[in-house]
């Protein structure tokens, strides 16, 4: 069972202040981003061997003489008292490396996963309104300039902004193509009619009624009546 998180324990472990902004300081002094493990896991390192005998197993880094914990932890049971047992900490704006008090609250399991999938449907209503709205060249600078940074969370939300700007460039550009098939299929279809071949206006016209069914979905069978009439008629 993991020891719960409470201001007590922290400087138990050795944190001497905290400040609002996620700067978390020792009797060594603030900690550096070196010692800062992947992602949030702050590595506080404990000099007293009593001490760190005492620290529960799970808290242990490979028996380093070190304690691993979450940075979004420190901030909220430092300004909160604890995390509440049973809780997660949930990042308001969901930048995992935001650790600012202000975007940092308590939530249940269930109320945890029901914000961020609530968060992802926002998302992706914002991703279909402005998806053309930005060059692409934007969206790969922004990957390669948080990459560098390792701001992960960022990084994943860029790409997940490049996908869907890829995806509906590809299915703009695929719906500008059949329009323009369709709209030459109608020219066929009249030309048919002019020449009195019967035949082929009625099959134009049973395409052009599986288009208003179907839409894009007819686009196979379009291209493939486009592809008949340039064999036979040439393209006009």
């Amino acid at each position: 069972m993991k020891k719960q998180i409470t201001r007590s324990y922290l400087e138990y472990l050795g944190v001497t202040d905290v400040t609002k902004d996620g700067k978390i300081f020792t009797k060594n002094g603030e900690l550096k981003p070196s010692e800062i493990g992947k992602g949030n896991r702050l590595a506080i390192k404990l000099h007293d061997p009593e001490k760190y005998k005492s620290v529960p197993k799970e808290k242990r880094n490979c028996g380093s003489g070190q304690v691993d914990i979450l940075v979004y932890h420190v901030i909220f049971a430092w300004f909160n008292g604890e995390v509440p047992y049973g809780k997660e900490i949930h990042h308001k704006d969901s930048n995992y490396l935001n650790n600012n008090l202000d975007n940092l609250e308590a939530l249940s399991p269930a109320e945890h996963r029901a914000k961020h999938a609530s968060m992802r449907e926002k998302t992706n209503i914002r991703e279909e309104k402005c998806r053309l709205d930005i060059p692409r060249e934007h969206y790969v600078k922004k990957i390669e300039e948080y990459e560098k940074t390792k701001d992960y969370s960022s990084v994943s939300h860029y790409r997940a902004r490049l996908k869907y700007y890829d995806n509906h460039i590809k299915e703009a550009q695929s719906l500008a193509e059949f329009k323009k098939d369709c709209m030459e299929l109608n020219v066929w279809k009249q030309v048919f009619k002019e020449n009195k071949n019967k035949k082929l206006w009625r099959e134009c016209v049973t395409i052009e009624k599986m288009v208003k069914e179907k839409g894009i979905e007819a686009k196979p069978v379009v291209e493939h009546a486009l592809e008949v009439a340039h064999k036979y008629f040439g393209r006009g």
